[in-house]
């Protein structure tokens, strides 16, 4: 009886494959981590005041079709698009500040380690 359910599982490869999973997950991480950062240096650099947690959006005139554009958009790493406009009157839409992790894990919003 040699077939796969009955061997004997190899402790080397499954401790190797799941280091290797580690390192892929903290890698994948470590790189969102860097184009976030890279993503708010050139939204800062652009003039737009990072302290904020909501941005309103900012439009310009089509004179060519006849509406408004929006631009200076905040990036999309940082920021969620919520609500819709018609136009530049509307002033519904908006965009909130997002953490890809819960806020006890950001040193930007708690200094300090969760107490709880």
């Amino acid at each position: 009886m040699n077939s796969p359910s009955f061997s004997k599982v190899d402790v080397n490869l499954k401790k190797k494959l799941l280091a290797e999973e580690k390192e892929r997950t903290g890698k994948a991480k470590r790189d969102a981590d860097d184009e976030r950062k890279r993503e708010m240096e050139e939204f800062k650099a652009s003039g737009h005041g990072t302290a904020s947690n909501i941005v309103m959006p900012q439009y310009e005139r089509d004179t060519i079709l006849e509406c408004d554009r929006e631009i200076k958009k905040p990036p999309e790493s940082q920021y969620i698009a919520l609500g819709w406009d018609e136009d530049s009157t509307t002033n519904k839409k908006h965009y909130r500040r997002f953490y890809p992790d819960e806020l006890e894990n950001v040193r930007d919003v708690l200094a300090i380690a969760s107490p709880f």
